[in-house]
């Protein structure tokens, strides 16, 4: 049901590939990516391996929230219902912007999660932040807009993360390669490589 009306049978389709392609494209790379993330930092990987269970997925999740934060989705766009305004204050006077009802309005969410006024040392990878207290920005959006999956992902992701690390050891071989995002990360070119052994 879309505006109180069923959704047109043409669009069934088209609605079905936009959900599966959500419900996989995003949390599997976010998923692989973070994996690697704490893979490549020892104090993170500890953190998971040896605590309580409860604990270990609750340090899991950080993780994977803070690669989520140091590579969001470049772009998040919705068409406007309503007209909005916008006032700055920051000039002499204040001006008001209206951006009027029917057009794409944009942001992007990595000018607000690596704000040094929020977050201490932003450009570093440390999951420990948000133990410490610091914020976790809206990285799944909020109210109208916000992920219909986020309380999905943020729990199958940590409880996979910690059941594979504290079965399994991997070594990485080799340097990680970089990251792609557009609109949001995606897999690497070439395989990442990684020796995989039972845990005694």
């Amino acid at each position: 049901v879309v505006d109180g009306r069923p959704l047109d049978p043409r669009d069934l389709a088209w609605a079905l590939n936009y959900v599966l392609f959500n419900a996989c494209a995003y949390p599997g790379t976010y998923a692989f990516w973070s994996l690697l993330d704490i893979l490549s930092d020892a104090t993170v990987l500890a953190s998971v391996r040896d605590a309580a269970p409860e604990a270990a997925v609750k340090h899991a999740e950080h993780a994977m929230l803070e690669t989520i934060r140091l590579n969001p989705v470049t772009v998040a766009g919705r068409t406007l219902k309503q007209d909005v305004y916008f006032v700055d204050d920051q000039g002499p006077e204040a001006r008001t912007w209206k951006i009027p009802a029917h057009h794409l309005i944009g942001s992007a969410p990595g000018s607000f999660t690596r704000d040094p006024t929020v977050h201490a040392a932003p450009n570093r990878y440390c999951p420990h932040r948000f133990a410490r207290g610091e914020p976790v920005p809206k990285l799944f959006g909020g109210g109208a807009f916000g992920c219909v999956a986020q309380g999905y992902v943020r729990t199958i992701l940590p409880a996979l993360h910690t059941w594979l690390l504290r079965r399994f050891d991997f070594e990485l071989e080799g340097p990680l390669p970089a990251r792609r995002a557009r609109p949001a990360l995606h897999y690497p070119h070439a395989p990442v490589w990684a020796r995989v052994s039972r845990r005694a």
